[in-house]
């Protein structure tokens, strides 16, 4: 967190830095309290840096947050989640395989007219020598988190903390979990979107832009999946709510406000 007077409200001096609500706004909705802010803030930044990093697009002195709005990737305003457009385009730019307008069109939902690329191959080599093994080690790494990750927050809700230095531990241990897991998550996202980007201008060569959809399908070992599919067995009594709850209980509106309660503590818009 930096030492503004304010960290729920940047301010951006830039007038040739856009800022989207687009996509961020899902995963963090809403206003944020200052305790929420206070979680989410620097850990979604170093994470997705790591990221772009363990991919070879940063280099290692970017690794670190920068004190100014434009030098971010996320900020907020008046307490709304907001993403840098422009430094997303840069992560486009310097990606082999990816492009700023791609990036721009697919994380934010629209292309401004007028905007171009401007790729470079300075980071090539890096890129080239970094993402083989990150990419490699994905899958192996994204289920060990998955799995450790799993067992560490049921443990923690069946055996919750008793007093306040634990629950203070707990909770700095689940934001060191949660940037690990945007951390991996962005390296997911932008890996999926390079490829998604070739099978596109894979199509439109071919002349079957319709086909775009049907070779990018495929989602049986996805989370969200698996709730929808036991949530049909809960409605038909094939499961009972505690194991929902077990399974899926951090699931509840407006997701990624601290403030907001889940169904494991308030389970009646589940059973609605």
């Amino acid at each position: 967190m930096s030492g503004m007077a304010n960290p729920l409200h940047w301010t951006a001096t830039d007038p040739d830095v856009l800022w989207s609500a687009g996509n961020v706004s899902e995963a963090i909705p809403g206003v944020s309290t200052a305790l929420n802010w206070s979680f989410v803030d620097d850990a979604v930044e170093r994470a997705g840096r790591r990221a772009f990093y363990a991919m070879g697009v940063l280099k290692r002195s970017e690794l670190a947050p920068g004190g100014d709005a434009e030098a971010r990737f996320m900020i907020a305003f008046y307490g709304r989640t907001c993403a840098n457009i422009e430094a997303m385009r840069m992560i486009g730019d310097r990606m082999p395989g990816a492009s700023a307008n791609a990036i721009e069109e697919q994380l934010f939902g629209d292309l401004r007219p007028g905007a171009e690329d401007r790729p470079t191959l300075r980071r090539v080599p890096f890129v080239a020598l970094r993402l083989p093994r990150t990419v490699l080690t994905l899958r192996a790494t994204q289920l060990r988190f998955r799995t450790d990750l799993v067992a560490w927050w049921r443990a923690a809700v069946l055996a919750p903390p008793q007093d306040l230095d634990g629950a203070r531990a707990l909770l700095v241990e689940a934001r060191a979990r949660y940037t690990r897991a945007f951390e991996l998550a962005t390296v997911t996202s932008m890996l999926a979107q390079a490829l998604y980007d070739q099978v596109v201008a894979l199509a439109e060569r071919a002349g079957r832009q319709d086909l775009q959809h049907e070779l990018t399908t495929g989602y049986t070992g996805m989370l969200e999946t698996g709730l929808v599919s036991d949530l049909w067995e809960l409605a038909h009594d094939r499961m009972d709510l505690p194991s929902y709850l077990l399974r899926h209980g951090y699931h509840g509106p407006a997701e990624g406000q601290m403030a907001s309660a889940v169904w494991r503590e308030r389970p009646a818009p589940l059973l609605s």
